[in-house]
């Protein structure tokens, strides 16, 4: 079939290595693993692990679309409470942060879901292009 879309991982080739670099990695079960420890423990590597669903969390990228579905909802969660933790309740930035990751995870799962317009949210998305 070739091509079907313009994006990076909209084309067979790029979708079957996408899914041999989930076999070889086991990336998704180290996702889901993460995201399933302990919040007080482990709460800056369960960001990170909801930060690989972020940028890979797309169909044709992550190993099946329940899966997707499932850890995308997992991370959501996961974010949601990290909102909530003492660890991310400073005087900073933050609280913002985690609301832009935590919307982009929901966009992911509903694209009925809006994200952000502000020039904040933009200039955030952005920053990790520097």
């Amino acid at each position: 079939m070739g091509a079907w879309d313009n994006t990076i991982w909209g084309n067979d080739s790029a979708a079957d290595w996408f899914c041999e670099l989930f076999e070889k990695t086991k990336l998704r079960e180290k996702v889901r693993e993460c995201l399933e420890m302990d919040m007080n423990l482990y709460c800056e590597d369960i960001r990170a692990a909801a930060y690989i669903l972020i940028v890979l969390g797309r169909t044709y990228i992550w190993s099946g679309v329940q899966d997707l579905d499932d850890d995308l909802s997992l991370a959501i969660k996961r974010m949601e409470e990290l909102q909530q933790h003492s660890y991310y309740n400073l005087p900073n930035d933050f609280g913002n942060h985690l609301k832009y990751e935590t919307a982009i995870l929901k966009h992911r799962l509903d694209k009925d879901y809006k994200l952000p317009t502000t020039m904040e949210f933009k200039n955030w998305w952005l920053s990790f292009l520097k």
